[in-house]
């Protein structure tokens, strides 16, 4: 059991707890869980980033401003104002180990996110332009404290031995996971957005809102084997990553990412205990996301603008071969 009292001066105190057990049942087998709560304080870039940017909107570009929340602008426009995230945190799972040179672990977990600081839609319409009338801005957007959001998943972790005997050492290393991303609240419309002039009648809904479910992968595995032998080491990984979604407010132009398989090699050779030499690649088979424009024929506007869509797990800069010489004292 643990306890933690902080203060803080932007947004007062907090008190969050932690509670973790793990019970052996035999020799090989145990089960374990937890439960905590925490929290996250907005960062600065949050409670004070000022900028203004060109956003083309349909292929028209805008001058779109993201205003500090407490700013006159983004009061004037709805904005509460910026509090601390606070979460709870449940997992449960077990450890099995029949033998030394294997292990296997299980976990499943639930993470509910109370008050999650995101940017708001981009705010238009004509009360909006008017209001923005000097600052070089006619659509405006802040972070707020917008939504609430579950996380359930489960972590499957096995790793394996092998002895080769003279030929050296192999530890093979396998992890799944499965998660799926639900927003379960949005914050009430302010008073002022339902007033004419606005063209949306809530701060976060909509494109931003698939954004956060169906943004990132909701599976990933990853595979190793780690060699040794005497003073040669040989890393080899490879990742898969589900499938992900960059979303449109027209559901129908939605780009879909098929998963892709990212593989990764590094061999290090021990010159002397100080002295190491490595040669590896990252991306060794030059594994690039779905190109925007072969996604779908209505292609969004980023699509004309980029050749990769900026939801890829796994970016797009393609291999990356490097040589290195580590020397520790």
């Amino acid at each position: 059991m643990a306890g933690r009292f902080e203060d803080y001066s932007d947004f007062g105190s907090t008190f969050n707890v932690k509670i973790a057990h793990r019970l052996s049942l035999t020799d090989e087998f145990a089960i374990r869980g937890s439960i905590s709560t925490g929290f996250r304080a907005p960062s600065l870039q949050q409670q004070f980033f000022t900028s203004i940017a060109t956003v083309f909107v349909d292929s028209v570009p805008t001058e779109t401003g993201t205003f500090s929340p407490n700013s006159d602008v983004a009061l004037a426009l709805g904005s509460p104002g910026l509090d601390a995230e606070d979460s709870v945190s449940i997992s449960n799972g077990f450890t099995w180990t029949p033998a030394s040179e294997f292990s296997l672990s299980v976990d499943f977990y639930q993470i509910k996110l109370e008050d999650r600081i995101v940017l708001s839609n981009n705010l238009s319409g004509d009360a909006v332009a008017q209001l923005l009338e000097g600052t070089g801005a006619n659509r405006g957007r802040f972070f707020l404290n917008a939504i609430d959001s579950t996380t359930k998943g489960v972590d499957i972790i096995a790793t394996y031995s092998l002895d080769l005997q003279d030929m050296g050492n192999v530890l093979f290393n396998a992890g799944l996971n499965i998660n799926d991303n639900e927003v379960t609240d949005i914050i009430d419309p302010p008073a002022v957005l339902q007033a004419a002039g606005f063209d949306q009648d809530n701060l976060f809904s909509g494109n931003e809102l698939r954004r956060f479910e169906v943004g990132s992968p909701d599976n990933k595995l990853n595979l190793s084997a780690v060699w040794s032998l005497d003073k040669w080491n040989v890393t080899l990984r490879t990742t898969r990553y589900g499938e992900t979604q960059d979303p449109s407010d027209n559901p129908a132009r939605n780009e879909v990412l098929s998963e892709k398989w990212v593989t990764d090699v590094d061999v290090n050779y021990n010159i002397t205990e100080n002295i190491t030499a490595s040669l590896g690649a990252n991306n060794l088979f030059d594994v690039y996301p779905d190109p925007t424009r072969e996604l779908v024929d209505d292609v969004t506007t980023f699509s004309r603008l980029f050749s990769y869509s900026g939801f890829s797990p796994f970016g797009f800069t393609g291999r990356y071969v490097y040589g290195k010489i580590s020397v520790s004292f």
